[in-house]
């Protein structure tokens, strides 16, 4: 079980990590920065969900950081929205409800 009583995302625990340790890069939490629809995010390392807490205990176990790719990013999340909703990314958006996760 994870950190929340739930199984999440244990199949994460599947993969081969090197020891003593690794970095392992995820996109978690990434829709809240290139979303087309406006998200309030005043604090942007804050979730308001358990998503990927079933992963807990195995990466400290096993010394896996958990690296989100976007984190990087944040400062610039306004410019990166601006991206999302340009024109120039039409040809990419589905018009559908995926383009709002």
């Amino acid at each position: 079980m994870g950190g929340n009583g739930s199984p999440g995302i244990l199949n994460w625990t599947l993969f081969d990590y090197p020891s003593p340790l690794c970095l392992f890069f995820t996109g978690w939490h990434g829709e809240k920065m290139w979303d087309r629809v406006t998200h309030d995010h005043p604090d942007p390392f804050i979730r308001r969900d358990s998503a990927s807490l079933g992963f807990c205990e195995f990466r400290l176990i096993r010394g896996v950081f958990s690296v989100r790719c976007h984190s990087g990013g944040w400062r610039h999340s306004h410019e990166l929205k601006d991206i999302s909703v340009s024109e120039a990314m039409r040809p990419w958006s589905t018009g559908r409800d995926y383009d709002s996760r």
